[in-house]
């Protein structure tokens, strides 16, 4: 199971996103399909979750798409959440939007959009 992390961006958004061990240099933080997390307040005073993909996969080249894309953050430039655990809920909508987990049910829901001609 990966390891997900929260933190706040230099430009104050909300990123989550897979943790990964790949970068050696300790001042450096790599993420796996890092995602931004919107909330908005509804006209009935509800708040609305939202999850967009830092790059959308659909602009990776297709024989690549599956992998995902793993972006490197300075540390020094960010705030880390060392003690959230994320709902269970978020996590599944973020797999969702990114597509990390392969045993996602999809939902009856609308058509696809493409967003490039073949």
């Amino acid at each position: 199971m990966a390891k997900n992390i929260v933190f706040i961006d230099q430009i104050g958004r909300t990123i989550f996103g897979e943790l990964t061990d790949n970068n050696p240099d300790p001042g450096l933080l790599d993420v796996r399909n890092p995602a931004m997390i919107n909330v908005n307040q509804l006209q009935n005073g509800q708040l609305q979750v939202q999850i967009f993909p830092l790059f959308f996969r659909e602009f990776v080249e297709e024989s690549h798409r599956e992998k995902g894309t793993t972006w490197t953050f300075n540390k020094s430039q960010i705030t880390v959440s060392t003690d959230t655990i994320v709902d269970s809920k978020l996590v599944d909508q973020y797999d969702r939007v990114v597509g990390n987990v392969a045993n996602v049910v999809p939902t009856a829901g609308p058509a696809t959009i493409k967003l490039f001609d073949e």
